[in-house]
């Protein structure tokens, strides 16, 4: 008999949770920057300017360094409203830039100003996940009710083939029986074609089972494919509108309202 197919393993744990502020890398997106450092800022930047040194020294990530490399290459960046946006349109963390370049008392600001736009993101993040977990297990479900109803059919359809055979084979033994030496070529023959039958019927029967069962596969996996594609999207979007936000944040910490025009 053919063997049903395992169901495909799924994520049950929501992707782990925003990196808490003050861990993780810097993401800084290309595009030139022009602005010079205002003379007037005030005092809540710890440095004026960012390096590749810099980074490097505040253990930012490879991959984040990679990225800025290729934005800014090796130059070195003044703080800038500019540079600040640039880096949240390209959806780098802007929350680890805060935590190493603000002092600490405008790094307590920040988290209090930033505080209702990380709760927004994390309730989005909890909500669209919970949308697609259950999207998922609906697929799942509809792929575990399509299998099982096909071996069904093709047990039934085996057992059908089955029993058909058995009792052509036990009628032929009961003639072979009677009379032996007349019969017995008459009861081979019997057996043979019996069984001939039912292997035609039931490899027919195993053959639809597959083919059913990888069409369920095929339609649930690109189904299961789409709703990933739908939450990584959603969730990408939340990520860009909490990164904005914080960054739109951080210049009002560093310059308040005499941010100079970007």
């Amino acid at each position: 008999m053919p063997q049903r197919p395992a169901r495909e393993p799924k994520q049950t744990t929501p992707p782990a949770p925003l990196r808490p502020r003050g861990t993780g890398s810097i993401n800084l997106r290309p595009k030139e920057y022009q602005h010079t450092m205002p003379t007037n800022t005030t005092h809540a930047l710890q440095v004026n300017q960012l390096t590749t040194d810099w980074l490097t020294e505040h253990r930012a990530c490879k991959p984040q360094l990679a990225v800025y490399r290729e934005t800014f290459g090796d130059s070195t960046v003044p703080i800038t409203p500019d540079v600040i946006l640039r880096a949240a349109t390209a959806g780098l963390e802007i929350d680890w830039g805060a935590r190493h370049l603000l002092t600490p008392t405008a790094w307590e600001e920040y988290n209090r100003t930033t505080r209702p736009a990380h709760d927004k993101y994390n309730q989005t993040r909890t909500r669209i996940w919970e949308e697609h977990q259950h999207t998922d297990a609906a697929i799942w479900d509809e792929y575990q009710h399509t299998t099982a109803s096909a071996w069904n059919e093709c047990y039934q359809a085996h057992t059908d083939a089955w029993n058909e055979y058995y009792k052509a084979h036990t009628s032929a033994l009961k003639e072979c029986d009677r009379d032996y030496a007349d019969s017995w070529e008459v009861c081979d023959q019997a057996h043979t074609s019996a069984w001939e039958k039912y292997n035609r019927t039931s490899t027919t029967a195993t053959e639809k089972y597959n083919k059913d069962c990888a069409a369920a596969w095929e339609k649930c996996s690109h189904a299961s494919a789409t709703a990933t594609e739908k939450y990584n999207k959603d969730h990408t979007s939340a990520q860009e509108e909490l990164n904005l936000a914080c960054a739109h944040a951080l210049i009002h910490i560093i310059w308040g309202n005499n941010t100079p025009n970007t």
